[in-house]
């Protein structure tokens, strides 16, 4: 397992490398981004971001994003119900994947007929990490990616983030990529969320 100096080196220079590619705003977004300052229509839009997002690269999703918030209504989910077949042939013609966008509806719908602060609440009783798939297209996987932008201090377990904690020596696992993350938030003083957001963010960068 590597040590903490070889960590703090790693996560040093891939923190100055993004911030260098000008992702500067989205570390600090995380930084202070908190689960009981989120309103509804931030979750909602969150929740979609990671249904689209599920099984597709993120530059695609990214693309087609500004044509996504219009369609859904700058992500107001009472307007989307109020308009919800507009909406869904609007979203269909950008990205034709149905289930994707009667998911996003369906959540929507939940959120008007529960009320955002009661919806919430279920939110934190659940748990999003304990027991997936109470939402559409939110599973083993994505639940941490919802989780982390939605406020909670977690890492995102992708592919690269289960390589680089093999490449760490932690296992390759759901709980390697938490443990790599949370030891690294305490040698850096950064929230588990910004470790993971920063590492990400420096493998992508470095795939193009």
């Amino acid at each position: 397992m590597a040590n903490d100096r070889d960590l703090t080196e790693m996560f040093k220079s891939a923190l100055s490398r993004v911030v260098d590619r000008g992702w500067a705003f989205e570390v600090d977004h995380f930084r202070q981004l908190k689960f009981d300052q989120v309103d509804g229509s931030f979750f909602f839009q969150e929740y979609a971001h990671c249904v689209y997002a599920s099984g597709f690269k993120w530059a695609y999703v990214n693309m087609y994003w500004p044509e996504l918030t219009q369609a859904y209504r700058d992500w107001d989910y009472m307007e989307v119900c109020k308009y919800a077949p507009e909406v869904r042939v609007r979203a269909l013609e950008i990205i034709n994947y149905p289930k994707k966008v009667d998911a996003i509806l369906s959540c929507a719908s939940r959120l008007k007929s529960r009320g955002w602060e009661d919806f919430k609440h279920w939110l934190e009783t659940m748990d999003l990490l304990v027991t997936p798939g109470k939402l559409g297209y939110i599973g083993p996987a994505t639940r941490y990616h919802l989780a982390r932008n939605i406020g909670a201090d977690v890492a995102k377990p992708d592919r690269y983030m289960l390589d680089l904690a093999n490449e760490y020596g932690y296992p390759r696992t759901d709980a390697g990529v938490q443990a790599l993350a949370k030891r690294i938030s305490q040698l850096s003083g950064e929230r588990v969320g910004v470790v993971d957001v920063v590492l990400w963010r420096d493998v992508e960068g470095s795939r193009y």
